[in-house]
């Protein structure tokens, strides 16, 4: 079995010493070209890039759905900026009814609102 990663997962194993632990379990490791630069060129000297870097069984493919790629770029960007702007929305909601007695009511606005960002954010 293979399986695609991204830098979070190579750079955390590496840094305790368990990175063949992926190829244990699946085998061959696919990166795109992104994660190999992140990893390998832009954390040289970091924990991960010589390991990856030396790692047969760790593949680096090309993305071929550019159009995809892009129209993802997009999301994130909406998606980074949706963030401070909940931010705001949510601050304001506590000054207006943020008075003695209603934390329950604010512990529970926020965990709702949060939960449906995520929700959103994922969907």
């Amino acid at each position: 079995m293979s399986i695609v990663s991204n830098a979070s997962p190579l750079i955390s194993l590496a840094r305790i010493g368990k990175l063949d632990l992926l190829r244990q379990l699946y085998g061959v490791l696919f990166i795109p070209e992104a994660v190999w630069h992140e990893v390998v060129i832009e954390g040289v000297g970091q924990p991960g890039a010589d390991e990856v870097k030396a790692a047969t069984w760790i593949k680096t493919k090309s993305v071929t759905n550019t159009p995809l790629v892009h129209a993802l770029r997009q999301e994130l960007v909406k998606l980074e900026l949706w963030w401070p702007l909940l931010a705001q929305k949510m601050i304001g909601h506590y000054q207006y009814y943020g008075i003695s007695g209603n934390i329950r009511g604010l512990q529970n606005f926020y965990y709702h609102t949060t939960e449906l960002a995520f929700i959103a954010e994922h969907f």
